[in-house]
């Protein structure tokens, strides 16, 4: 988000330098950054929860047991 920010305002100089009028090139809604956050979230409670399923069901002798 900040890096479309400072595109953004570094091509409105330019733009601006060559007598044209400011633009947004990169516009990034709320709900979006919103919906990444917890789209994200629920993806690594998913991918967190296959290996702590298999760990739960081994038994703690046998697991902390170098052969």
């Amino acid at each position: 988000m900040a890096g479309g920010r400072v595109i953004n305002f570094g091509a409105n100089l330019y733009i601006q330098g060559q007598g044209g009028t400011p633009v947004n090139l990169f516009s990034l809604p709320f709900w979006l950054v919103g919906a990444r956050s917890r789209i994200s979230l629920v993806v690594s409670l998913i991918a967190g929860s296959f290996p702590a399923a298999r760990a739960a069901r081994l038994d703690p002798i046998q697991a902390l047991r170098h052969d």
